[in-house]
Parts: C-alpha cells; sequence; structure tokens
C-alpha cells in the first residue's frame, strides 16, 4: 500500500513549530524517491486510479517504485460505485496523492512494473542493493544497538551488541537514529536522553534533559468487514482452489503480472464529520477534551490542532449528509475500549473488544463507524497500547533494557528519527 497523508496533516506539523514540514515542505521529497510505472491496464473511469495531476505530484526517476494493479477484479469497480451511491456523494477525487484523499478507489502499490516487474520495491531493492559494492558500506546482522555515544549534547558515535559483547563505533560525520516508533526512544532514554524521572528509575544518568521523548504515541483503530462473493466472482479466496492458483503462478513467472503481483489496494476514506449530526460531532469533540491523556503543552496544542482536521473535514455535501442523516440506514456503534499504555502488558496490541487485564479498562467509548462498507479509519486517539518488540538475536540483553518502559508515545517528528553528530540535542 502506498498512501499519503491528508494535506492539511503536515500543515498541522508545520504548525506546532516544525519548519519546513507541511505539504510545500515535503512535496519535493514524495516526488524524490519515487517513481510512478505507467497503469498497463487503465478502468473505464479514471478517478478509480486517481493519479490525474501526475507531472505535479508522483516522481519518474526516484528509487522507489509505484504502480496500479495490472489485475482487479471487475467487481472492485462496482464496489466503489456503490459506496458514492450508498453515501449520496460525488466522486471528487482528483489525485490521491495531492493531500486529498478522501473518497473511494483502488490504491498505488510499491510494486515495480518496469525492472523487477511483479516486485515489491523497498528499501532493500531500492537503497541497499544499488550501494552493496560500495567500500564504506557495511551492513552488520544480529546486532543490537544499546547506546548513543554522547559529547555534551553532540552524538559522536554508538555502542552496539554484537556475539555477547559490547562494541564501539566512532562516527566520522553522523550518527543516523532510525529504530522505528517504540525503539527509537528507548535508546534515546538508555542513552540519557530523556525524562529524568524516568531515568533515574531505571538507573540511568540523565545527559540531557527532554520531558518529550517517549511521549506522544499514537496508534489508530482499524476495523474491517468481510464478505464471502457469490459463486462465479473471482476473489484472492479463489487461489485456494489448485487450479486457478496454478494458472496465475503461471502468468507470474511468465509476465511478472497477474493476481500474485497484485495486493489489495481498494480502500475508502470517510471524515467523521461527514456521517454524523453537528450535535453528534460536537459532542465527540467535548468528550475526547474531556477524556484527553495529553499532559505537556506540546501534546495539548497538537490534540488541538488535530481534532478539528481529522472530525470536521467532509467530503460528502450538506444535501447528502441531510439524506444520510434522514434515511433508515444504520451501522450499530462500534465498542472500542480506551488504554493507557501503562495499563497493558508488552504483548497487547490496540484491542476491539474487552480482554481480562489485572488493572481495570477505563470506561469504554463509543465511537460510530463511518459508511463506508471497506474500511474504517476513525483517526480519533481512542487506543493506545505497545507492541511487543521481537528479538531474534541469541546475545543476553543486559538487565537496564527491561528497567526501561515501553513509551506511551514517539518523538514528535523532527525529535525522534534522525540525529546528526553536529546537532544539539
Amino acid at each position: 500500500m502506498y498512501v499519503r497523508g491528508s494535506k492539511a496533516d503536515y500543515e498541522a506539523w508545520q504548525s506546532l513549530g516544525n519548519k519546513d514540514w507541511g505539504w510545500d515542505g515535503m512535496l519535493p521529497y514524495f516526488r524524490k524517491h519515487q517513481t510512478l510505472d505507467a497503469a498497463k491496464k487503465l478502468p473505464k473511469d479514471i478517478r478509480f486510479m486517481p493519479h490525474a495531476a501526475k507531472e505535479k505530484y508522483h516522481g519518474n526517476d526516484g528509487p522507489i517504485h509505484t504502480s496500479f494493479n495490472d489485475y482487479y477484479a471487475p467487481i472492485e469497480e462496482d464496489f466503489v460505485q456503490a459506496c458514492y451511491e450508498v453515501g449520496g456523494s460525488e466522486n471528487t477525487l482528483h489525485d490521491a496523492y495531492s493531500g486529498d484523499h478522501l473518497g473511494f478507489y483502488s490504491s498505488l502499490a510499491a510494486v515495480d512494473r518496469t525492472k523487477d516487474v511483479g516486485k515489491r520495491s523497498y528499501a532493500a531493492t531500492a537503497y541497499l542493493r544499488p550501494n552493496l559494492g560500495r567500500p564504506n558500506l557495511r551492513v552488520l546482522t544480529e546486532a543490537l544497538a544499546s547506546q548513543i555515544i554522547l559529547e555534551g549534547n553532540t552524538a559522536k558515535g554508538v555502542k552496539f551488541l554484537h556475539n555477547g559483547q559490547i562494541h564501539t563505533v566512532n562516527a566520522k560525520k553522523e550518527v543516523i537514529l532510525s529504530a522505528g516508533t517504540i525503539q527509537t526512544p528507548q535508546i534515546l532514554e538508555l542513552s540519557g536522553i530523556g525524562d529524568p524521572e524516568i531515568l533515574s528509575k531505571a538507573g540511568v544518568e540523565c545527559r540531557v534533559d527532554n520531558n518529550r521523548v517517549g511521549k506522544n504515541f499514537q496508534d489508530h483503530v482499524l476495523g474491517g468487514m468481510m464478505w464471502d462473493l457469490k459463486e462465479g466472482i473471482d476473489g484472492f479466496d479463489s487461489l485456494h482452489g489448485k487450479d486457478f492458483a496454478k494458472i496465475h503462478q503461471e502468468i507470474y513467472e511468465k509476465t511478472g503480472g497477474g493476481m500474485y503481483s497484485s495486493p489489495g489496494m481498494l480502500m475508502g476514506f470517510v471524515s467523521y464529520a461527514s456521517i454524523v449530526s453537528p450535535e453528534t460531532l460536537e459532542e465527540t469533540i467535548k468528550e475526547i477534551r474531556a477524556n484527553s491523556l495529553a499532559e505537556t503543552e506540546f501534546e495539548k496544542a497538537q490534540e488541538e490542532v488535530h481534532i478539528p482536521l481529522n472530525l470536521a473535514c467532509s467530503i460528502i455535501t450538506d444535501t447528502a449528509r441531510h439524506r444520510l442523516l434522514s434515511s433508515n440506514y444504520r451501522i450499530p456503534p462500534l465498542q472500542i475500549y480506551r488504554h493507557s499504555a501503562s495499563q497493558l502488558p508488552l504483548t497487547s496490541r490496540p484491542a476491539l473488544t474487552r480482554r481480562s487485564s489485572s488493572r481495570s479498562h477505563q470506561k469504554a467509548r463509543t465511537v460510530c463507524p463511518c459508511l463506508c462498507a471497506l474500511s474504517i479509519l476513525c483517526r480519533v486517539a481512542v487506543c493506545t497500547s505497545s507492541p511487543q518488540t521481537q528479538r531474534n538475536s541469541p546475545v543476553s540483553i543486559p538487565a537496564i533494557f527491561a528497567k526501561l518502559p515501553m513509551p506511551r508515545s514517539s518523538p514528535q517528528p523532527l525529535t525522534g528519527c534522525i540525529r546528526s553528530a553536529n546537532a544539539r540535542f
């Protein structure tokens, strides 16, 4: 799946003090990393594959290849049309990668259709493989970064575990920290960068006081609906049939096309505000604010910026809204339980149903799902948890790793992804 966020979301990042992280600042980098492979099969309605402004919003010489499926079932186009008819809305999609992706369509996927035809295009094929011959590149597997070496507020190197021993690498130019949402702040905290109160409890000396590290983790809820297709209508389940699977295996081996090269890309985005009354919308906003988990001033400011963006944007006209609200078509509300990460074990995942715990759960929140039959993307922070970190390395992990709490949040965009040797914390 290859998608971009709403233009308003990036503008919100910039409004919180992150210069050049707005839409105009991000777009050149979206284009730089992308190559849009031309679709071999165009639909009857081009809005089914919305990329009308490809010269403006898409790249043509980047390392990551993106493409629309060369195989899709006719029912997919019918499904999109049905979604608009049920919602009473007009299809206004022009280019789903222009910062406005509200609606229903078949999305781009990170699948190469020109070089490695039918194969996934990702970091290894796009960035690693072309540079494997460089003398200044060494990839070390089964190694676990444990600490950033600091001189004052400047990163000068990294300590890591390999084969049960601690090693040190000094950086001549820069240190790039990119360990994911959970382990990026963990490495910062192990290096003494974070909240002094949390670090002291784990026995880590605070080198740089920054209480935002490990905060502001956000997750979103995704609810799925599934149906059985009638006999004679092909879908991915059809691959369970030996003859059908053999046909598409042969197609893939000969051409790199067919069902095996086409991920499920049909999707839809609907705003919450477009499916509820103004009164319900206002009640929801009040409830979010009343049950807010925001603690720092930044978190509070971020929440106030995102509440109107994530709830109030609408693709359904006022006339269609009244038609929808006056109809008898209703979906029962989805029960979602709100948790604090500190209340859940490290192996837990965002839950849609109540599960047992040694601590009591907070009161359940009722969230009305959108009428989009394809996917539910209620982008309200109603559930937070910490996924389990898997480790395959046989090395022993120092006890200090277990002492640090899993972060409730990831750092804000400019403070948790990349650290340069010349950048000061």
